[in-house]
């Protein structure tokens, strides 16, 4: 069983975790919990080896009983920073289907690309707009499009009939968009692993 704690306070939080016998998990948004009187070793995730929090983690490493990075090469920094606990690798993608192994050719080019998830300063995303205007405006006769899928409270600028924001949408729906596109695309600062470069290769993108 899982639950979703939504405890903010501190002193109520630390005093619910001492006194359950539930396992925590935490990742970098409850970093302080590595502060805090905790009795248990604790169990903590970090997806992005640029963050912060790992070196808290290596601070703390006393206090943690698992820890569980996505890809290889954050678990072997760790290492190399002298984390001295175990670390466990977390492939933390599924799909409903088993995925083959094969190349699939594309055979027309639809002139558009998508960058698909949250709308934040880290993403990056006036990076990829600005990408765009520049490029139409050199390439007039082949203009592409941008789909801008996802939401959040970052202000961004030069908007045009070219640059698509479609809000927040089901996978459905974002499905539709991978079968009219030509690539998925990123430009964030850092990033651990991205899901939907990885439900772009899926389709054949």
């Amino acid at each position: 069983h899982m639950m979703i704690n939504k405890i903010t306070n501190k002193n109520q939080l630390v005093k619910y975790v001492n006194e359950t016998d539930f396992k925590s998990i935490y990742n970098n948004k409850l970093e302080n919990m590595l502060l805090y009187a905790i009795h248990q070793k604790m169990n903590c995730i970090v997806h992005n080896s640029m963050d912060p929090f790992n070196n808290l983690l290596i601070k703390h490493s006393n206090k943690i009983d698992k820890l569980f990075t996505i890809n290889n090469f954050h678990r072997n920094l760790m290492y190399h920073n002298n984390y001295n606990g175990q670390i466990y690798l977390h492939n933390n993608y599924v799909f409903d289907n088993i995925i083959k192994n094969e190349i699939k050719l594309k055979k027309k080019f639809y002139m558009s690309i998508a960058y698909i998830g949250r709308l934040s300063k880290e993403k990056n995303i006036q990076a990829i707009i600005d990408g765009v205007n520049l490029y139409n405006q050199e390439n007039r006769r082949k203009s592409i499009k941008l789909y801008i899928i996802g939401d959040g409270k970052v202000e961004l600028n030069s908007l045009n009939e070219n640059i698509i924001l479609t809000g927040r949408l089901s996978f459905g729906e974002i499905k539709e968009i991978y079968n009219k596109i030509d690539y998925t695309i990123s430009s964030s600062f850092t990033e651990g692993k991205s899901f939907s470069l990885i439900e772009g290769l899926s389709y054949g993108i």
